[in-house]
């Protein structure tokens, strides 16, 4: 008796449409509930790429020559970087006064530390620099001493901390960053064309605009070790340039938009004529080495050595 009465108010409860909405309703939450697992997994089986490694290897050598054109421009003498710096400091060395410089502390004072602010802006040869170095300097003795000036035959060493900003436009690219950098150039009294440098440079750039049109930020420090510094005048710019002989090493990071990201480990030589080498590891891809050619009087790539 209970049995049909219980069946008969189930034909009845079925009948008024309120079973049937609910068996469907939770038809279609386990319907929904099984379309987002398939489509979880099929997430999951598309995971974002792994990095620089995942990139094709003319994608990967692209970025190499991107950090390559950003480290020449960083070292040129015309594009505003380290030569320019080394051109300062080699004058200094010298006992000479940068002509284009505003020196806040004179050299004929009786304080051994020195500051000078230089500005500049040019263009020439498809070249542009528009930016400041201030440079802080002292002068030592060969038994290690701080002097208050330059003494011929008795000045040995001179240090010097700079800070600059840079705008800087090349054939290549176009650069707006930021330096900090402290060398040593020792030697003077033996070799006072030809000193001996020490030091290292950072430079940490807001926007970089490559050939190609891409933009990133970038960082990257530059080091030398008992590298030796050369003058010299260069006729095709009129000016003095200046360019090393012996070794340094740099580390290079990008970071810009979608898989811009790179990181690289440079190996440099300077082959003393105004070019130098650069070995380039793809660290943050497959660790292939790329290998350039740079004029460091100029701060431009030059060629391809070998990539790959």
């Amino acid at each position: 008796m209970n049995y049909y009465q219980n069946l008969s108010l189930l034909t009845t409860y079925w009948k008024s449409g309120a079973m049937r909405t609910g068996i469907l309703a939770m038809v279609a939450v386990l319907a929904l509930g099984s379309s987002s697992m398939m489509l979880g997994g099929c997430k999951q089986a598309s995971s974002p790429s792994d990095g620089e490694a995942s990139m094709p290897d003319a994608v990967q050598a692209a970025n190499s020559r991107n950090a390559v054109d950003v480290l020449a421009t960083s070292e040129g003498t015309t594009s505003g970087g380290t030569g320019m710096i080394f051109t300062d400091a080699m004058t200094l060395a010298h006992g000479q006064a940068i002509p284009d410089a505003n020196v806040t502390s004179s050299q004929s004072d009786t304080t051994t530390v020195h500051v000078a602010t230089v500005t500049r802006t040019f263009t020439k040869n498809g070249y542009s620099y528009s930016g400041t170095w201030t440079h802080t300097w002292t002068f030592y003795d060969a038994n290690g001493n701080a002097m208050p000036k330059f003494i011929k035959g008795t000045t040995d060493k001179i240090s010097v901390a700079s800070h600059g900003m840079h705008t800087v436009s090349t054939p290549r690219v176009s650069v707006d960053d930021s330096s900090n950098g402290s060398w040593t150039i020792s030697n003077l009294i033996a070799e006072p064309d030809s000193a001996t440098l020490n030091g290292t440079l950072t430079r940490a750039g807001e926007t970089t605009k490559l050939a190609n049109g891409k933009t990133f930020t970038h960082t990257f420090t530059i080091n030398w070790t008992n590298d030796i510094l050369v003058k010299v005048y260069d006729p095709f710019m009129g000016e003095n340039v200046t360019y090393l002989l012996g070794n340094g090493s740099s580390d290079f990071k990008a970071v810009g938009f979608r898989d811009s990201t790179f990181e690289r480990q440079v190996s440099i030589v300077y082959n003393g004529d105004g070019t130098a080498t650069l070995t380039v590891t793809r660290t943050s891809g497959d660790g292939k080495t790329d290998t350039f050619t740079i004029d460091v009087r100029y701060g431009i790539w030059l060629r391809d050595v070998r990539i790959g």
